[in-house]
Order: structure tokens, then C-alpha cells, then sequence
């Protein structure tokens, strides 16, 4: 449910929270953590955070495999 604009750049390795505006030209740096409306960051991302991102990930990829037509 996040919405990110035209021209924003999020760098690597960051999460962006539900619910998130990420407004247009905002730029965010890697490895932190981004809420709120507008998208902020609210702190950098733990070492345990970052190094659960790749599983994260290949849930989403399983997740969506469930409704794919």
C-alpha cells in the first residue's frame, strides 16, 4: 500500500513501510528505513534487518506466484 512518485530515487537495501508516500524527487540513501506521509528516514537498518532482506524478497516472489492467473 506504499506510493511512490515519479523521479524518486530509493537506494539499495531500504524498506519502504505500508503506507508510505514517497513524494516526487525525494532521494533516500541505502540500507534505511522509510515511513510516513511523506516518506521519511526514520533510522538505518540493523545488520539482522539487512541480512533478511533476500529472504523477504523471495517470499514477496512466492506470495505473489499464489495469484498469478
Amino acid at each position: 500500500g506504499s506510493i511512490i512518485m515519479d523521479l524518486a530515487v530509493i537506494g539499495d537495501r531500504c524498506i519502504v513501510g505500508a503506507g508510505s508516500l514517497v513524494t516526487e524527487g525525494s532521494i533516500f540513501p541505502s540500507g534505511v528505513l522509510i515511513l510516513g506521509r511523506p516518506g521519511k528516514v526514520i533510522r538505518s537498518l540493523t545488520e539482522k534487518e539487512l541480512q533478511f532482506l533476500p529472504q523477504s524478497a523471495n517470499n514477496y516472489r512466492t506470495y505473489s506466484s499464489w495469484y498469478e492467473s
